[in-house]
Parts: structure tokens; sequence; C-alpha cells
């Protein structure tokens, strides 16, 4: 009996593909929900130590650093396409003032001095929907042990051979 392709094609259609996503690779996956369609084209950025150097830590509080370099540019060529979300915890409504001014204007204030802030599309403590997410901080995942690898919690089976280190 022939391989009917036509048959193959329609099952495709009725396969999810997170049940079978080796089968189904060329049907889209949406992560949106109903209605927030909007939201498909977000990118979220963290402020400290990806749009400004980040070298004292929190300081006095205050945003310090100077730009890092490329930021404006990629923000600009960025805000094109994306929507793009800066998300940082400066502007944690439990965030004690600074200079008498709140996170949020401190903030905004540095954009502003830099001139970056008409690329930016929200500013907000919270983790938003979005499509990629860009943070100094973050761990690729792929896997558990992968991640405690590179947490330092586990030891790298790459690097070790008994008790030698490499």
């Amino acid at each position: 009996m022939p391989f009917d392709f036509k048959k193959v094609q329609k099952m495709k259609k009725d396969i999810h593909p997170l049940d079978y996503p080796w089968f189904a690779k060329d049907q889209e996956v949406k992560h949106t929900p109903p209605g927030l369609e909007s939201q498909e084209n977000n990118l979220a950025i963290d402020f400290d130590g990806v749009i400004h150097t980040f070298d004292k830590g929190y300081h006095d509080g205050t945003c310090y650093g100077e730009p890092i370099e490329g930021t404006k540019e990629a923000l600009e060529f960025l805000s094109e396409k994306y929507n793009l979300i800066i998300f940082t915890a400066k502007v944690k409504q439990d965030r004690p003032l600074v200079n008498g001014k709140t996170g949020m204007q401190l903030v905004k204030e540095w954009l502003k001095k830099y001139d970056m802030m008409q690329y930016i599309s929200e500013i907000t403590c919270e983790k938003p929907r979005a499509q990629y997410y860009i943070d100094d901080k973050g761990i690729h995942f792929t896997s558990w042990n992968q991640t405690l690898i590179a947490m330092g919690e586990k030891p790298d089976p790459r690097t070790e051979l008994g008790d030698m280190k490499f």
C-alpha cells in the first residue's frame, strides 16, 4: 500500500504540537491568552546590568550607571518590531523614596537623560508577557540538571575526572 501523504497532512491538523512536537513542527503554538494578542510582540528587558552599568549594586538607590555600550542603538532597532518593556525591582511600590523620588521617577529620569524613553512602551516590576526576556542574571533553561550545573549547585561532568578538576 503506498504512503498516503494527504492523510498524514490531515492527521497533523488534529494533533496538538505539545503532544507530539516532532510530528507537528510546522504548527505554531500560541502562548498568549485570547484577548491579549496585543502583547504578542512584547520584549522584556531588565534595567540594572542590561541597560545601564550596575557595578556598585544598590549603592544609594539612585540610577547611577552609564548606558551599556550599544544600548540606545539596540533599543531603537528593537522598538521598530517589539513593544519594549523594562522590568526592574527599582519600581516596586515598597521601595523607599530616594531623594524624595519613587523608583519609577528615577528610572524614567535616567531614560530621558540618555534619550531612550521614546523607545520604551512600559516600565514594570512584574514579569510581563513577552516573546523574549533579556536579563543579565538569567539562566537559559533546558533541563534541571543543566540549571543546577549553571548555578554551581552541581558539578559539571565535562570538567571532572574522578577527584581531578580541570
